[in-house]
Order: C-alpha cells, then structure tokens, then sequence
C-alpha cells in the first residue's frame, strides 16, 4: 500500500461533480424539508450535524464538517423503502475538498429483525463512485446487532473495494445508548494490485428527555500497511417521528448499508 499522498491538502482548487453534488444534498435535506409531512407512524425521518477531526497517519490534521438525512416509509406490509444521504467538507492546509453519498434501499422490517437491498451513488474529492450490497440487523431486548456487505466502483479512478461491516448498541435506556462497530475492506487499485484494511469505531448517544434532541460522540480509526486515519467525531441528530433512540434502530431509517461503505471508504483519498 503506498503511503498517503498528503500535498493535496495544499494548494488544490475545490472541486465537487455538480450533479452528485445537488443529488446527495438534495438527499440529506429531503427530510427536513419534508418533516411536517413525514412525522407520523408510516414514516420517519432524521437529520443530523457533525464535527470531525482526522489525523493522516501523522501527517497533517484536517476538519471535516457534514449534513446528513434520511427518512423511511412503511407500506403496511413489512416492507419499507428508505433513502439517505450525506455531504462533507474536508478543511485542512489551506484547501477545502467534499465527499458525499445518497443510498436508496428496499427492504423487510419488524420487531426482531430487518432485511434490506440497496444502491448508492458516492463522490469522493476527484472521484465518483456506484456501490450496492445487502444488509441487516437483529434485536435482543436491550441490544441490537447488524451488518452489511457491500461493493463499489470508481471507474474514473479504477478503483474498486468490497467492504463486510459488523455494528453493535446496546441501550442501557431507550434514550441512551453505546455502540461498537469493525470493518474489512478489500481495495483493488489497478496498477498496484489489491490491498486490505480493518476499520474499528466506538461511540455513544444520548437524547434528552421529552426531546427529539440527541448528541454523540464517536472515535473511529483505519489500519493500513504502514499507517492509519483516525477521527473523533461529535454530532447532533433530530429524530423526527420515533419516540427514543431504540425506537430509530427498530423502526426508523436505521439500515446502515450505503453509510457504512462510504464511512470506509472516505478515508481512501490520500490513497488514491
């Protein structure tokens, strides 16, 4: 794996693909925009800030500040439909770059456990990329489990990378909760051929009484040959439409497949 090549920090132009840029914050402000409409048992929806502070495997630190939404809607029948997105900007040396992603998935939910589908669409700084995979989760009372498998193509870059991610909560209320997650991604590079990565996260949320109103705060880190990106990451969420924090990973826009392969793939821009 070559090491992370850290002068674009410096120097570059921002750059955003237009199109990819309207369809992933189109994405993340559709629930909001929609709210009034949306805020009832048939569907819900979220909205979310953060703040991220990224180290380059000891290189240069950068800021990335993100928008996200999502929202999911029942059809009575078990099946839902949800789309999300989100769109960051990464802030470091002097340059300003963005990365963001929209999914649409399709799926069963209940109870005890949901099943899902889906596609995306990522852009990454220079680069855009098509990703679809399965994903699903399973609830034991107090904890719940889940995980997805994915794969996407850079094809102006050729690139392409297939990510397996596990995540865990555990709610010691509905309202407050802890979570673990772990990640494996196989990155194929033409020209230098294939490599792998482990990503592992840790973090927790809380959402105020009487509130639609959560915070959390995370750490995430991804071990390459010879280096990692590690980041904390503070956010601020707005549930609209599920009662606690449980009631969204049970019945709300919960299914984490397209986030998952973007959070793991994100960190491949020094790589590229």
């Amino acid at each position: 794996m070559k090491q992370p090549r850290l002068g674009w920090l410096s120097g570059l132009p921002s750059y955003w693909g237009t199109s990819m840029k309207k369809f992933a914050l189109g994405a993340a402000a559709a629930a909001a925009l929609l709210a009034p409409a949306v805020a009832h048992a048939d569907t819900n929806a979220v909205v979310g800030l953060d703040y991220n502070h990224v180290n380059f495997g000891g290189g240069p630190d950068a800021n990335v500040y993100g928008i996200s939404g999502a929202f999911n809607h029942d059809f009575s029948n078990g099946w839902q439909l949800q789309m999300d997105g989100a769109t960051d900007r990464l802030d470091g040396g002097g340059c300003c770059l963005n990365q963001n992603y929209v999914g649409a998935h399709y799926g069963v939910r209940n109870d005890q456990y949901s099943f899902a589908g889906f596609v995306g669409l990522q852009s990454l700084f220079f680069f855009s990329g098509m990703d679809v995979g399965i994903e699903g989760q399973m609830h034991f009372g107090q904890a719940s489990v889940g995980g997805s498998l994915s794969y996407i193509d850079f094809g102006d870059a050729n690139v392409n990378a297939t990510n397996v991610n596990m995540d865990g909560e555990y709610y010691f209320t509905p309202n407050f909760s802890v979570n673990a997650g772990a990640a494996y991604t196989n990155l194929d590079v033409s020209g230098p051929g294939n490599t792998d990565f482990w990503t592992w996260n840790l973090g927790g949320e809380y959402r105020f009484d009487n509130s639609p109103v959560s915070v959390s705060l995370g750490y995430r880190q991804s071990e390459f040959d010879g280096g990692n990106v590690n980041a904390w990451t503070i956010g601020l969420t707005l549930d609209l439409g599920t009662g606690s924090l449980q009631d969204r990973r049970v019945k709300g826009p919960s299914w984490g497949g397209a986030r998952d392969i973007y959070d793991n793939t994100a960190t491949l821009g020094p790589f590229l």
